[in-house]
């Protein structure tokens, strides 16, 4: 990524923000890998992971999540409004940084997932109670129209 602070342009408090805030996430995500080395396939692979092992907390993960969906929100919001090119430009760098930050988090939490049959079965429970939300949402709004 660019280094925007020795660029010369002076960015808006919000961008300085934006950039603090991923890189913090960024520092967090990949630092799990060193705090957790059951999630680095490497270790895991080489035989170098030691059971029985920890796992990162329900709350750490969730809490984590919805760091990363709150700064994805807070961004698009910012630049959709905004109208500098310039700042466009740095927009789609930030949101490509984001974006690499949210998938590394996506790879640690499927791993996890994998590791931990419970936490497994709750995230089903979860989807499968949002799904029926969902469907019958659906079916109301489907009702309405007729």
């Amino acid at each position: 990524m660019t280094n925007y602070a020795s660029s010369g342009t002076e960015y808006p408090g919000s961008v300085r923000k934006f950039v603090t805030k991923i890189h913090r996430l960024s520092e967090i995500v990949y630092h799990m890998y060193h705090d957790f080395p059951v999630l680095n396939r490497v270790q895991c692979e080489m035989g170098l992971v030691l059971f029985p092992f920890n796992l990162p907390s329900r709350n750490f993960m969730q809490s984590l999540d919805e760091d990363l969906s709150e700064v994805s929100n807070e961004m698009e919001m910012f630049f959709s409004q905004s109208s500098h090119a310039e700042h466009r430009k740095l927009g789609d760098d930030l949101v490509q940084r984001l974006e690499s930050v949210e998938f590394a988090f996506e790879d640690i939490h499927t791993r996890v997932l994998k590791l931990d049959p419970v936490r497994l079965n709750e995230t089903l429970v979860e989807l499968g109670e949002a799904e029926d939300c969902f469907n019958t949402v659906l079916e109301s709004l489907l009702l309405n129209e007729d």
